[in-house]
């Protein structure tokens, strides 16, 4: 049990991290190609 324990952790860690990182590239590419294209002054 210990190892399928382990399998299962590592795997469900594996798919989080995947995620994330998938959110996070999703996100951070929108904003990139909104935000590059005008001037920050909006911002400011």
């Amino acid at each position: 049990m210990g190892n399928n324990t382990k399998d299962y952790l590592s795997i469900i860690v594996v798919l989080v991290i995947a995620s994330l990182v998938a959110l996070a590239v999703s996100q951070n590419g929108h904003k990139k190609y909104k935000m590059e294209t005008p001037p920050l002054m909006p911002l400011i």
